[in-house]
């Protein structure tokens, strides 16, 4: 069954999934993580239901969440941009179940602070914040972990922790093109079009195809700097790009 609810879940069959989950009696935590997942997973969120389902599956069901629980829960909270209810979650699994957060909670966790809609400088510093203690506890944080809290100092314009973080990253081999644009993006914001271009260089020297955030922002920079032939190589570049002439096949 519990097969059934993720597999109602992804595909948007919320409804469907919650009552297959209400059919069920006495449900495994499992399958109330699959529920929780659907939530989450709902478009839009539905965050509040996803709680809901911990609160029964605790205090009517007697299960004893798990990081999987918390998971798909944090999920949720990122999925709704909801930074404080994320927080809350983070400080309370451990604290008052006992469950430790692993590198996927913490992820989420500075998703849903990087996405919240309040204050960009709030965003940024708590994500970094959130990042440094999944180091602490030594999570081996993914690059997915790590581009979130990028692009939060990015958002924030904040171009030198940006680039602090992006060398963290560099120093331990976890960069990809999505990194490469979002630091281009804070550099490109802070109007910083020397750095863009050296980015854009060491993209070039490592074979790291440009998306269209590191385009937009080599090309702002060939601009500013009056460098017309460097913007039409990058331009050319891009064109020739497996991917790109994939797409207009």
């Amino acid at each position: 069954l519990d097969r059934e609810i993720v597999r109602l879940g992804r595909r948007g069959n919320t409804d469907e999934a919650l009552d297959l989950y209400d059919s069920i009696s006495e449900p495994s935590l499992r399958i109330l993580n699959s529920a929780i997942d659907a939530c989450s997973r709902a478009r839009p969120t539905r965050m509040e239901k996803a709680f809901d389902l911990l609160e029964e599956g605790i205090h009517l069901k007697k299960l004893q969440p798990n990081v999987f629980t918390f998971g798909s829960l944090m999920s949720a909270c990122a999925r709704a941009r909801e930074a404080d209810r994320a927080i809350t979650l983070l400080r309370s699994m451990e604290k008052d179940y006992g469950v430790c957060p692993n590198a996927i909670v913490y992820s989420s966790a500075i998703s849903a602070c990087s996405r919240a809609a309040i204050d960009d400088n709030w965003r940024h510093k708590t994500a970094l914040k959130l990042l440094g203690e999944a180091e602490d506890k030594n999570l081996q944080m993914s690059v997915v972990g790590f581009n979130t809290a990028l692009g939060a100092c990015s958002n924030a314009g904040n171009y030198k922790a940006a680039m602090e973080l992006f060398e963290k990253m560099k120093s331990r081999a976890i960069v990809d093109q999505v990194s490469y644009g979002t630091v281009m993006a804070a550099c490109e914001k802070g109007e910083q079009w020397g750095e863009v271009l050296n980015y854009a260089h060491l993209m070039r020297d490592e074979n790291i195809e440009m998306d269209g955030i590191a385009l937009t922002s080599v090309l702002h920079a060939c601009q500013q700097k009056g460098l017309a032939e460097d913007a039409i190589f990058y331009l050319n570049a891009m064109k020739q790009s497996p991917k790109e002439k994939q797409r207009r096949k």
